[in-house]
């Protein structure tokens, strides 16, 4: 039944896109995981900052994933670091599906977002064997490996490979054909970039259809990079609700599907590898939840003084200052003065 009614509402065209194309990709595997994090289980694995999330994360992302707008976030003379501010978008859920999307406002926040994604994924894959390097000679293309690619590719010509970076490598002991080329990436699926077709939206492509087009791009911009050194490129893309992409999607089932056919074999049971499963998930799903209140933490207000700078989001007395602060940009000076006034004070 929910199934149906989920299908029914991606099909409602009384619906703006940009809010069936959310409905229809929190669908995404793992997605909203953060929001079933049991502390007396977790904790007995992880500490404390890895699992559990500050009130306010938590509320931001869960007004995030079931599309409520954000009100609280809004203050006088609210905008994005790129100067858009919520009249121009139409509706304050369309303005922070912007903000979320946004590379160029957010101070970095966006980057830093899909970074948080390295603590969480390191342990996976040494777990499968794998041997974790974020050296920068690891992750940077040289220039003549980007001119040997480039003459590889129809019509291409010799050129510098600029910024192209991964973001880590996982190197395969047994066999370095094996090895990974990791890039991280987290899209914002209800964003104007990703819902400029119904695909977005449609009940048959759009759990992971933003997640696609992140994993094609990141493949077109490395695929031949990672094969010249012999590599297996691998683009791990969550969406913003803690959804995973297709191609990390594969490995995390096969890996775990292995794991509770031996512990069905051996105990009869699969609670061990269920479990762990889950435990990747949340965690994926607290990191980037913790990602996008860092992005929602760089919006300008009147009060602001040309926003707040991305690193502040960590230090929890300038967060409650910021919320404190906040509260007060809610009433006027005549409110303050007749409650005031009221008290005797």
């Amino acid at each position: 039944m929910l199934e149906q009614q989920h299908s029914n509402l991606c099909k409602d065209f009384d619906l703006p896109k940009h809010s069936r194309a959310q409905i229809a990709q929190d669908a995404a595997k793992a997605a909203g995981r953060f929001m079933m994090v049991l502390p007396g289980t977790a904790l007995r694995y992880f500490s404390r900052d890895e699992v559990l999330l500050q009130d306010h994360v938590w509320q931001d992302n869960v007004e995030i994933r079931l599309g409520c707008g954000l009100a609280r976030r809004l203050h006088e003379g609210t905008t994005c670091g790129c100067g858009m501010s919520p009249d121009q978008c139409g509706n304050s859920q369309q303005f922070f599906d912007h903000i979320l999307g946004c590379a160029s406002g957010t101070n970095g926040a966006v980057y830093d977002r899909h970074q948080l994604l390295q603590p969480v994924f390191k342990p996976f894959f040494e777990k499968l064997g794998y041997k974790w390097d974020v050296a920068d000679s690891s992750l940077q293309f040289s220039v003549a490996l980007h001119s040997v690619a480039m003459a590889h590719v129809e019509g291409g010509e010799p050129q510098d490979p600029g910024k192209k970076k991964l973001d880590a490598v996982a190197h395969c002991r047994e066999d370095s054909r094996k090895t990974l080329d990791i890039d991280f990436s987290c899209v914002h699926a209800a964003s104007k970039s990703y819902c400029v077709t119904e695909k977005a939206c449609s009940v048959a492509d759009s759990p992971t259809f933003a997640t696609r087009q992140a994993e094609e791009g990141k493949l077109k911009k490395y695929v031949h990079l990672c094969a010249i050194r012999g590599h297996i490129l691998l683009p791990i893309v969550l969406n913003t609700y803690g959804g995973f992409g297709d191609e990390i999607v594969k490995i995390v089932n096969k890996h775990f599907d292995a794991k509770r056919a031996e512990e069905k074999a051996t105990t009869g049971q699969e609670w061990v590898a269920l479990a762990e499963r889950e435990l990747l998930f949340q965690r994926a799903g607290v990191a980037v939840a913790r990602g996008n209140s860092a992005i929602l933490d760089t919006l300008r207000h009147t009060w602001s003084k040309g926003g707040t700078n991305r690193r502040q989001a960590k230090d929890p007395n300038k967060l409650a200052a910021d919320d404190f602060l906040a509260g007060l940009d809610l009433f006027s000076a005549a409110d303050v003065a007749q409650v005031v006034r009221s008290k005797g004070f």
